[in-house]
């Protein structure tokens, strides 16, 4: 194909090019508009009766409640510690998910299809951790599991940016994701479980603004490894993080 040929949209390669994107464009927009519809019928299934709520304080403001919902968080030790490390793990979080697709086309060489792969795999690992966590909480304790959870991410990390093959970032993502739903499942059961239940709605704000306040620190973060040092590095910077979570668990182990 000549210079001419490659910058006229005419041209056959052109053609089937675009009819590949516009044929997975309408794919997933399907897949979405499905997923739409079905959120209000899956809601309308639904029976339970809404939880009495406490009269709200005279003279309570929305500062103050914020501020009520932080000093809380802040005091319960374990809390304290599950909200430090699921902070650095979305600091992780956000370097790798920003430079993924990089990291598989560019570093891997894996192309489009690999891409896909990896972020199946991911998905794939999501659900059947969702089916494991609570079984696993049972058997270990809920801070032991989000512990090991870490503990795991973190050598899929190490092996994803280390590793320069296609099959070992699908296995490790798939993992990945396993041990993510395992986490996430336990931390907010930890959080209702301890939590107070007229703060509780307090508290769970208040964690998840600290906590996902890291992501695009994370991605700027990212970006900037990956250009100063190469693709596979954002993933490195994700292990040294999901390090720090693991660390900030540690003195909550018994």
């Amino acid at each position: 194909m000549t210079a001419l040929e490659a910058l006229d949209v005419t041209t056959p390669a052109w053609r089937g090019g675009f009819g590949r994107l516009w044929s997975a464009a309408v794919v997933s927009r399907f897949g979405d508009a499905l997923r739409t519809a079905a959120l209000p019928l899956l809601a309308a299934s639904l029976r339970a009766e809404p939880p009495e709520r406490a009269h709200r304080k005279k003279g309570s403001t929305l500062r103050r409640e914020i501020a009520e919902g932080i000093r809380t968080l802040w005091r319960d030790r374990t809390l304290r510690g599950l909200c430090l490390a699921t902070t650095f793990c979305n600091i992780g979080m956000g370097a790798l998910i920003a430079t993924l697709v990089l990291h598989v086309t560019g570093w891997l060489g894996a192309g489009n299809g690999g891409y896909a792969l990896t972020l199946t795999a991911y998905g794939v690992g999501s659900v059947v951790g969702g089916l494991l966590a609570k079984r696993l909480a049972e058997r270990m304790g809920r801070i032991r599991a989000v512990f090991l959870a870490g503990a795991v991410q973190t050598g899929c990390l190490v092996a994803l940016g280390t590793v320069r093959e296609t099959w070992a970032a699908i296995v490790c993502l798939g993992v990945f994701g396993v041990m993510g739903m395992v986490w996430n499942v336990s931390q907010a059961t930890l959080l209702q479980q301890r939590g107070p239940t007229e703060m509780l709605g307090r508290i769970s704000a208040a964690f998840r603004t600290l906590a996902l306040a890291g992501a695009p620190l994370g991605a700027l973060l990212g970006g900037a490894a990956a250009v100063g040092w190469g693709l596979n590095t954002p993933a490195l910077l994700a292990a040294g993080l999901f390090v720090l979570a693991a660390a900030s668990l540690g003195p909550l182990i018994n």
